[in-house]
């Protein structure tokens, strides 16, 4: 509700008021749907390991992608965003999440997980 104001206070009434539904609507089901989906803690730990293979395969999309993000200016006319912060921040807690929690429950599994997810995901 805070940043309700700051969308409603815009030069483009129009965009603002799209991006506050946007806000309104998509952040309060993802604030909500974790209260519902996640019931266990063996829910937690699949939503764990399905966090920590797609920060992996994010990983990969990064390095197929660099080659191209890196070329100078193929094309002006391209509209290519480089920042990628959501790839960061999936990348980023996954990271977290091999290191503080235990995503499988077996030892070996859980050395074998990080001993091949944890450097793809920092080289991503």
């Amino acid at each position: 509700m805070v940043i309700a104001p700051s969308y409603l206070y815009t030069p483009a009434p129009q965009y603002g008021g799209v991006k506050l539904i946007r806000v309104l609507l998509i952040g309060t089901f993802f604030l909500l749907a974790p209260l519902y989906l996640i019931n266990s803690e063996e829910d937690f730990r699949h939503f764990a390991l399905t966090f920590v293979l797609l920060g992996v395969m994010q990983s990969f999309l990064l390095f197929l992608r660099a080659d191209r993000l890196s070329a100078p200016m193929a094309s002006a006319t391209e509209d290519v965003d480089v920042t990628r912060i959501g790839a960061g921040w999936v990348i980023g807690m996954a990271i977290l999440l091999l290191l503080f929690f235990d995503v499988v429950e077996s030892p070996f599994w859980r050395k074998s997980l990080r001993m091949f997810a944890l450097p793809c995901l920092i080289a991503g």
